[in-house]
């Protein structure tokens, strides 16, 4: 269908008669002569060639040479102008990168401006024209003279200080959301190695809209509730995305968008009472590693961690209380599931012992323990691991015998290791040796202790 098209366009050409073909209607008004210059100086077009001095096309009486260019126009012609704007995209995608039209478009820039400067080609121009409104990257201004004014006006592309005025934004603020690829914009590597950047209109809306409501880090730590350092903590983390990065944008400031400090007002619930700590004062006072507070924060942004209030609804994160049983509950999951030593209070807690008696153990070498950073004495995973396989508490195995633990201790055939009737009751619990009871080691509470 295609080439029956252009068979009836070539048949145009070569008679000079309007027909039904799908031609251009600027080109159907044009006289005989100009019609042949068009095939002259654009024939070779249709075939992707621009020629080095298409005004000075030699052999032209050689059928081969003049068929060439008939069907190259006839072909250009067709459906008009996607193929026109097919070749158009074909030039600019092989030249190097430049601002200037002239040198991006080259030959075929002279020809529509000079060799085919009279009105009666105004339609080739147009076409150009359009494909300069939607394809061009760089900008176009008063040195471009050759184009209509009416080109130059609604030409959609500008520069960054002009997109941040007409947003209402900062230069400064517009370059670094480009370079976090935040805003759409072009930016093309010249020969010179400069850089050259442009944004689009409709580009710019969206820019407004993104930087609407954002704020700098001191803002966002008002707005939470917490130190700037934790803040920071939530960018490292990837908790919090800021739109301006000053590590890695070398920027003056920091810009955190409206999403992001929505997130840091927590939809709380009612208080029943329980014992609460604010997510600020456990952030303070509970010796955290960065790792473990960014872990807690993330659970509750997404609800694993409930955060409470005398008063439902919505609060700074800082604010927002968590239950101090369900956080201890949630840390030592937390610090067990990723193999992190702990406090040796944790792991009294872990243990199910008392503060006091996990100190005692510690103390004579049956708990093991190394030095850690600031946070004291810590007690590795493994080291916990050791310790439940070799050693049982008397009050656990006497709640599965349901006896007490006194009368447990009488008839167990083992000796305690520590303990009141061992050590003179400097431990709450003692431990009992399972060498003789096949490997059931045994780690005995007073019966006379509370559990």
């Amino acid at each position: 269908m295609v080439a029956s098209a252009i068979d009836r366009a070539t048949g145009c050409l070569l008679s000079g008669q309007p027909c039904n073909a799908a031609l251009s209607t600027g080109f159907e008004n044009l006289t005989i002569p100009l019609r042949h210059r068009f095939v002259r100086l654009l024939g070779l077009l249709g075939e992707g060639i621009v020629a080095p001095r298409p005004g000075q096309q030699a052999d032209l009486h050689y059928l081969d040479l003049a068929r060439r260019l008939v069907i190259g126009a006839a072909r250009l012609l067709h459906a008009w102008p996607s193929q026109f704007e097919e070749q158009l995209v074909a030039i600019r995608q092989k030249a190097d990168a430049s601002p200037s039209l002239k040198s991006t478009y080259g030959v075929l820039y002279r020809l529509l401006y000079s060799d085919l400067a009279e009105p009666e080609f105004q339609f080739v121009r147009d076409a150009f024209e359009e494909h300069l409104r939607v394809h061009w990257w760089g900008l176009i201004c008063r040195r471009n003279g050759l184009l209509r004014p009416h080109t130059l006006v609604r030409h959609p592309r500008q520069t960054l200080p002009q997109a941040a005025r007409a947003a209402g934004v900062g230069n400064s603020v517009v370059r670094h959301l480009v370079q976090a690829q935040l805003a759409d914009a072009d930016t093309v590597t010249l020969r010179s190695g400069r850089q050259m950047t442009t944004m689009h209109e409709d580009a710019v809306a969206p820019l407004s809209a993104l930087v609407s409501g954002a704020m700098t880090l001191a803002g966002a730590a008002r707005h939470a509730a917490l130190p700037e350092r934790r803040i920071r903590q939530m960018i490292n983390s990837g908790l919090v995305r800021p739109l301006v990065s000053r590590p890695y944008q070398r920027a003056a400031a920091w810009l955190i968008a409206k999403a992001d400090l929505d997130r840091m007002h927590v939809n709380v619930v009612g208080s029943y009472g329980e014992p609460t700590i604010t997510i600020r004062d456990a952030l303070k006072y509970w010796r955290f590693r960065e790792s473990e507070a960014m872990a807690m924060v993330g659970a509750v942004f997404d609800g694993r961690l409930r955060a409470h209030a005398e008063l439902g609804g919505r609060m700074p994160l800082g604010l927002a209380a968590v239950s101090r049983q369900e956080l201890r509950d949630w840390l030592l999951t937390f610090r067990s599931a990723s193999g992190a030593a702990m406090s040796i209070d944790e792991a009294s807690v872990f243990l199910g012992i008392k503060q006091q008696v996990a100190y005692a153990l510690v103390a004579k070498g049956l708990l093991n323990t190394s030095v850690g950073d600031a946070n004291g004495r810590r007690v590795s995973h493994s080291d916990l691991a050791a310790f439940k396989r070799d050693f049982v508490s008397l009050v656990s195995l006497s709640k599965a015998a349901k006896r007490s633990p006194k009368a447990l201790l009488d008839a167990l055939p083992v000796r305690p290791v520590t303990g009141p009737c061992i050590d003179g009751g400097g431990c709450a619990e003692f431990c009992v040796d399972g060498q003789s009871t096949a490997g059931a080691n045994l780690l005995v509470r007073n019966h006379n202790d509370n559990q």
